[in-house]
């Protein structure tokens, strides 16, 4: 049996290494989103759809990029070389071949999406997946590491400089290029210091057992994770074949919207959670007591950054990326209820990897993504909205099944996990609800956004300051902790 002490200092570090990671993530997602904004204002929705469009083959691709083989290498407590080279050579050999297959076959989606510039569009932006390739194993180590420090300087880097490219292009009339040359930049800069750093360097050596060991765990990982990502982003081609390409801006920049906090978040607590558990994987006692602080520290910001997000859109669409944008504000709203979701997915995804069961993984995704098919057909007979609230009951029930078979491995119910995250639920829908009458009185977009946001941080303090949940408790300590490290740190500079 491990020492309290141990608990406390496996949290610690988690959550430490979740708040850089999740530092430089919304740095770096919030510099795209500042991006995208002023994109927003010189290129119209509907040349992001056409990018829109070609979503899903991207995310396929690179899905069988990774092929489950990361997530394979961060739950291996003892990599060999072996291991490293042999991954480093399939993921490269993955990219190649799929840009090679989305080269010859551009005039064929062309053709069928009835947009001639999509040609050279997909030839060129496919041009990310080998740069995406030549980075995995450099970010799997540093994850491994927990240097989250310097993947956020990577990230915030190559989200400024490809920013600033994109948006020049954008003023001298690029449209949609100015985006696909803002991706090729962005994975360049990432490519480039991750191998200046020299982390990690490949060698000539592939092993057969290497391969074996790692697909062996990694294979179900691999089906799970591109049936999810062909049933999230099937809905891509969907609108923009069937309804228009501006239908489809839309629906981009709406999700794009409703999934900065909800997505980055789950992104972060998956990426730092899963090492740190997989070094306790055979420890239930502990293993119970930090997955149950994950989900509620998660979900305390998920839930108020979330709701409190679909309830300033109608201002917020309005003041900073203009009016011609506004059909996008009732899909946000619908997008932010279920995206509030998408963190348990991905915590209680990693719970059952960590114990070795990616074939249970497996099992509900498949269930899960059954749930979601019949969407598309909704889609079509009821349109856009009816779609995304069929989402919503998705989502739901989707979260309902994952946590009743968590509750088998760790001995974490359903009953304990809804009892944990109620709380933050209530809270936030109360606060949305709250902000969102606010848009009755006349005021204009900006000063709207402006008291919509400071009302919801009062009652967001004042009711956790008069509560004290733990969850609040600990992440408030840590940022005391930080800022005083960072004032000393200067006031040492300075001397």
């Amino acid at each position: 049996m491990q020492k309290p002490e141990d608990n406390r200092s496996l949290k610690h570090k988690t959550v430490t290494g979740i708040t850089w990671n999740l530092t430089g993530n919304l740095a770096d997602r919030g510099i795209t989103w500042l991006v995208n904004i002023i994109l927003c204002r010189l290129i119209l929705p509907a040349e992001f759809g056409i990018l829109g469009v070609i979503a899903i083959f991207m995310a396929i691709a690179f899905s069988m990029i990774d092929s489950g083989f990361n997530s394979a290498l961060l739950r291996k407590n003892d990599c060999t070389e072996k291991d490293y080279n042999t991954v480093f050579y399939i993921n490269l050999g993955v990219s190649i071949f799929f840009y090679l297959l989305f080269f010859s076959t551009a005039p064929l989606m062309a053709n069928f999406f009835n947009e001639p510039r999509l040609v050279d569009i997909v030839r060129v932006n496919s041009f990310v997946l080998i740069l995406h390739a030549l980075s995995m194993i450099q970010n799997v180590l540093l994850t491994k590491m927990f240097n989250f420090k310097y993947q956020a300087f990577v990230n915030i880097t190559a989200a400024v400089v490809s920013g600033i490219v994109a948006i020049v292009l954008a003023f001298k009339g690029w449209g949609v290029w100015s985006i696909v040359i803002k991706n090729i930049v962005s994975l360049s800069v990432i490519f480039t210091l991750l191998w200046t750093k020299q982390i990690w360097r490949p060698s000539p050596v592939f092993s057969k057992e290497s391969f074996k060991n790692l697909f062996g765990f990694g294979s179900r990982i691999l089906i799970s994770g591109l049936l999810n990502t062909i049933c999230r982003n099937i809905y891509y081609p969907v609108i923009g074949k069937i309804f228009s390409k501006e239908t489809l801006g839309f629906y981009t920049r709406a999700q794009s919207f409703s999934e900065y906090f909800s997505f980055t978040f789950s992104a972060n607590i998956q990426r730092v959670s899963y090492p740190a558990l997989s070094s306790i994987q055979n420890d239930d006692e502990r293993l119970k007591t930090v997955y149950r602080s994950l989900i509620k520290v998660t979900m305390l910001i998920t839930c108020t950054m979330t709701f409190g997000l679909a309830a300033i859109s109608g201002p917020m669409v309005e003041a900073l990326i203009g009016g011609i944008w506004i059909p996008c504000v009732t899909y946000i709203q619908l997008m932010c209820f279920s995206a509030i979701f998408y963190p348990l997915f991905m915590i209680n995804t990693n719970m059952f990897n960590v114990k070795g069961r990616s074939d249970l993984s497996l099992k509900l995704e498949i269930i899960k993504q059954a749930l979601s098919l019949p969407m598309i057909a909704v889609a079509i007979i009821w349109g856009v909205e009816a779609l995304l609230i069929a989402g919503i009951v998705v989502a739901i029930l989707s979260y309902l099944m994952y946590s009743y078979y968590s509750s088998g491995i760790i001995s974490y119910s359903m009953s304990e996990q809804l009892k944990d995250i109620a709380p933050q639920f209530l809270f936030a829908g109360v606060m949305a609800f709250a902000m969102w009458t606010l848009t009755f009185f006349s005021l204009s977009a900006w000063v709207m956004l402006t008291v919509q946001i400071a009302a919801g941080a009062t009652m967001f303090f004042i009711y956790h300051e008069y509560r004290k949940p733990e969850e609040y408790t600990e992440l408030k300590e840590l940022a005391i902790t930080n800022i005083k490290k960072l004032l000393n740190k200067k006031r040492s500079t300075k001397i």
